[in-house]
């Protein structure tokens, strides 16, 4: 709490990881909070991107969610691109608890349109996850959404850089609805992206889950 004050950016912009990280187990999350929010108002603009990061990871524990969702909708419209593709990674990892999901929807989609290469990847990316969501929620509309998040990941791996937040999830996808949707499969594609996507997930946190569900699929 006393680092979020710290005089120097870095010091600053490090605690508000670590308060996201934490966050769960922190004891006074109210306070924690107000730190978060004056954060994300920081001067540095490496300061409000990784708080953006940790209002998205922190999301479904913070006891104002009106104005945590506030807050990343102002960052969308950040003069400085670190900010504005941190938020949009943040709003993918959040939007089931937006409250406003026709807003942040839109916020992504505008985003998705940036000058910077790497904001349109990441919200792509961003995305593809809601419509994963969405597709998961229906059952009507289950190809459309899951061809949709196929598109939108396509376009993140596109704009990607050093490091594409889509690597694992387009060949995933393409394999899922490879699978499910095309009468003749071909077997050499599938197992393409198959291993594609256990390739991505080398260095993944969720490495163990991701595997079990590629080779779930192989099977």
């Amino acid at each position: 709490h006393r680092l979020t004050q710290d005089k120097d950016s870095y010091v600053r912009s490090s605690t508000a990881g670590a308060i996201g990280s934490a966050f769960s187990q922190i004891p006074d999350k109210a306070q924690a909070w107000e730190d978060l929010h004056r954060l994300a108002q920081d001067e540095n603009y490496v300061a409000r991107s990784i708080t953006a990061d940790a209002i998205g990871s922190a999301f479904s524990l913070v006891p104002d969610k009106a104005q945590a969702w506030m807050d990343l909708h102002r960052l969308t419209q950040d003069k400085d691109s670190y900010v504005r593709s941190s938020t949009a990674g943040a709003i993918g990892s959040a939007f089931s608890l937006i409250p406003d999901k026709a807003q942040a929807w839109e916020d992504l989609h505008r985003l998705a349109q940036d000058k910077d290469s790497y904001v349109r990847c990441t919200s792509n990316h961003s995305l593809g996850r809601v419509s994963i969501l969405k597709a998961t929620e229906s059952d009507d509309e289950f190809r459309t959404h899951l061809e949709e998040a196929i598109e939108f990941f396509r376009r993140s791996s596109e704009d990607a850089g050093y490091n594409n937040p889509a690597a694992f999830c387009l060949p995933f996808y393409q394999s899922l609805h490879s699978l499910l949707f095309t009468e003749m499969q071909r077997e050499d594609e599938v197992q393409r992206y198959l291993a594609e996507a256990k390739e991505a997930i080398k260095e993944s946190q969720s490495r163990d889950v991701l595997l079990e569900a590629v080779n779930n699929l192989s099977k």
